[in-house]
């Protein structure tokens, strides 16, 4: 039996191709800051302005994603309703009562 390497080669690329676009797609940070739209759940994409930050499974210390806090004032409330592998939280300006 005689294998075409044009063939061969097409799946070679092909393949490859496959395995670069996975990479590139887990090196992709989800990069998100919370709006509190619809409630204070964390697992809530509505309460964020570019989807959940943080997966709910994986290695620790491997998670690329950042969430962002700011303009929250001091009733604000924020629940981790699930656990979370997340790179790091940033606070900003929060306001706090007079």
């Amino acid at each position: 039996m005689k294998i075409s390497t044009t063939n061969f080669n097409q799946k070679s690329r092909l393949a490859v191709l496959l395995a670069a676009s996975a990479l590139a797609t887990q090196s992709l940070a989800a990069d998100s800051t919370w709006t509190g739209g619809t409630g204070s759940n964390w697992s809530d994409a509505g309460n964020w302005d570019n989807g959940v930050p943080g997966n709910t499974s994986g290695t620790a210390g491997t998670a690329i994603d950042l969430a962002f806090f700011t303009g929250l004032n001091a009733n604000n409330t924020i629940a981790v309703d699930a656990n979370r592998n997340i790179h790091s939280i940033h606070f900003g300006t929060i306001a706090l009562p007079d």
